[in-house]
């Protein structure tokens, strides 16, 4: 099984990159980062897994996690495998300052980018394996409201099936 670009070479040389960025060293990619993001074939994840483990709860150099990626991108598949790995469906966020009030898809949970990605397989998995679904947005918006925000109908009867609040707010 041979790899090409940046992942192969992360794969045969199992290190992590660093850029430098004004005066300070970053992690840039990890081999699990890069492949969850650029490859569709889960058996390259697994491979990677099972050499390196422990890759699943480092972040890439915007924060995110292997898990927030493939939720991202509707990645039911990638999401069960890296939660089947030990990956956590409630990291705390890693706020980048990017110089805005606009939330970065580092502060997102899993659970928010999979309802952004409008991916119900996603959702399920995430919800099965324990997110959060009462934790709320930095704006303070609960995974139902930003599910109807969407138009995500699927997405916001599931969530609805297991929230004990029924989907209410504190708002009158």
């Amino acid at each position: 099984m041979l790899f090409s670009g940046l992942v192969g070479f992360l794969l045969y040389y199992p290190l992590t990159i660093s850029v430098r960025s004004g005066y300070e060293f970053q992690q840039a990619e990890t081999p699990l980062t890069q492949a969850v993001d650029e490859i569709d074939d889960i058996s390259k994840l697994e491979l990677i897994l099972s050499q390196s483990p422990e890759l699943v709860t480092h972040t890439n150099v915007f924060g995110q996690t292997p898990l927030q990626i493939a939720a991202r991108q509707g990645r039911s598949d990638a999401v069960r495998l890296l939660l089947k790995h030990g990956a956590d469906p409630n990291p705390n966020p890693s706020p980048i300052d990017n110089g805005s009030d606009v939330v970065s898809l580092t502060e997102s949970t899993p659970l928010y980018l999979a309802i952004m990605s409008h991916d119900l397989e996603t959702v399920i998995a995430l919800v099965v394996a324990g997110a959060d679904t009462d934790r709320t947005s930095r704006s303070g918006e609960s995974a139902v409201q930003v599910s109807r925000e969407l138009g995500t109908d699927e997405i916001t009867q599931f969530l609805l099936s297991r929230d004990n609040t029924g989907g209410r707010t504190d708002e009158p």
